[in-house]
């Protein structure tokens, strides 16, 4: 879980999910080709939270750090 509370779960082919415990909505973040802030591909190996910038993940190839304001990742 993050600070704000939500859960995230990196698959292996799948990309990246999130629960907000709190309304039950699940958001699924997936790679779309031809897309700069789209997830970089679909295996996610580590989550982790940095104390400045947000939420970024380990993906195999690659790190993505995503902006919970604009729901986009860069890579």
């Amino acid at each position: 879980m993050d600070r704000d509370g939500t859960l995230w779960i990196g698959t292996f082919g799948g990309g990246l999910n999130s629960l907000d415990p709190s309304t039950g909505h699940i958001r699924w973040y997936q790679n779309r080709p031809g897309d700069a802030q789209s997830l970089s591909g679909t295996s996610v190996r580590a989550i982790y939270q940095d104390t400045k910038e947000g939420s970024g993940l380990a993906r195999r190839g690659g790190l993505n750090l995503f902006d919970k304001q604009s729901g986009g990742f860069r890579h």
